[in-house]
């Protein structure tokens, strides 16, 4: 499974949580610093090895992050290392504005953005259009009612195999983004 880095400023982590949850929901497997470091463990070895072994690269974008010193700028400097290495066709690094900020790296002002402020639902269906797009099997997610014998009434199973074509990913894509903006 594709592995997905967020890199954001503390002062954001709340929404860095939630689109850890969201994109975890999507079946897929976000990388997030207190979400996945454990205890005891080198956090700085183990940052640059999440990052190095991501499929992707969230870069949340903030005035808190462009105006910051430390670890995330160390981070974006990786990622950025590691989109040198990627086919210009591929996605690796996509940056997430949260508000209405340029961001200082000029290889992120080169790329595409997605404005997470404007909305959030729609935001979060373009980040998973852009992976379900370069790779064509990441797992996602479609809303589907499990009243089987052996599931729980009303649960969803939120499953779906991006592989069963575009039209099934497109599907997936829009129940997370509807499911997440009634959530709103």
């Amino acid at each position: 499974m594709k592995r997905i880095f967020i890199s954001y400023a503390r002062e954001d982590a709340d929404v860095a949580r939630r689109l850890y949850a969201d994109l975890r929901d999507a079946g897929l497997s976000p990388w997030m610093d207190i979400n996945d470091l454990i205890p005891g463990q080198a956090w700085k070895e183990a940052v640059e090895a999440a990052i190095r072994d991501s499929s992707y690269f969230l870069a949340l974008i903030s005035k808190h992050s462009i105006s910051k010193r430390g670890f995330i700028q160390k981070e974006l400097r990786i990622a950025l290392d590691g989109y040198e290495e990627v086919s210009p066709a591929d996605v690796f690094l996509i940056p997430v504005r949260l508000e209405d900020v340029v961001p200082a790296h000029r290889a992120l002002a080169e790329l595409q953005w997605v404005d997470l402020w404007l909305s959030y639902a729609d935001a979060l269906k373009k980040i998973l259009v852009a992976m379900s797009t370069t790779t064509g099997n990441i797992t996602g997610a479609v809303a589907q009612d499990m009243d089987g014998p052996d599931e729980e009434p009303g649960v969803l199973d939120l499953r779906v195999d991006l592989d069963e074509g575009f039209a099934s990913a497109m599907e997936a894509i829009i129940a997370i983004a509807e499911m997440s903006k009634a959530n709103e």
